[in-house]
């Protein structure tokens, strides 16, 4: 497929170099951008890409939607001085959110897909980061009741976070979410 690379920020070190900031090239249609845009471009010129946009210009649109999950844990002593006892990445590579071709058909458009399957990953018990609004690229979902451990009186929740996700699409989770 063809696709154009754009605001191409380049990692020089403080060099001069001539670098472009904006190419067309054809990649593989199962490329995952979100991880090797950066990559890719790199590749090419040699120097390390800070930060790419990018759109597709023919071909199938970039997979690449994934909700990773985080964690945190709270004990009776952590919670004593507002803090966690732990946290980390339950999932930091995330689960696909891609819906394939049966799932299009089932829900009748791919944005309806997407929303579905984001849902069925997320579950229902959560609240927005930032409610009472959504900001798309900026919101995570939390498990309003977590899972508690009753032999030491810890709770283990649950946080759900978007990456490659349109904005069109974030909204619609958003709404199905939290309403």
């Amino acid at each position: 497929m063809k696709v154009r690379f754009f605001n191409i920020v380049w990692d020089t070190d403080g060099e001069s170099v001539d670098l472009p900031v904006s190419v067309v090239r054809d990649v593989p249609d199962e490329t995952d951008f979100n991880e090797e845009a950066a990559d890719l471009l790199s590749d090419e010129f040699g120097w390390c890409v800070s930060s790419v946009e990018f759109e597709v210009l023919d071909g199938p649109a970039p997979k690449g939607r994934r909700i990773k999950i985080s964690y945190d844990v709270v004990t009776p002593e952590s919670a004593e001085i507002g803090d966690f006892a732990e946290n980390g990445w339950e999932n930091e590579e995330g689960e696909c959110a891609d819906p394939d071709e049966l799932d299009v058909e089932e829900h009748g458009s791919e944005l309806a897909a997407v929303i579905a399957l984001a849902v069925e990953i997320i579950g229902n018990g959560v609240e927005a980061s930032d409610y009472p609004t959504c900001c798309p690229g900026h919101t995570w979902y939390t498990e309003i009741d977590g899972e508690t451990d009753y032999s030491d009186g810890s709770e283990k929740r649950l946080s759900y976070h978007l990456e490659g996700f349109s904005e069109e699409e974030e909204l619609g989770i958003y709404a199905a979410l939290i309403g």
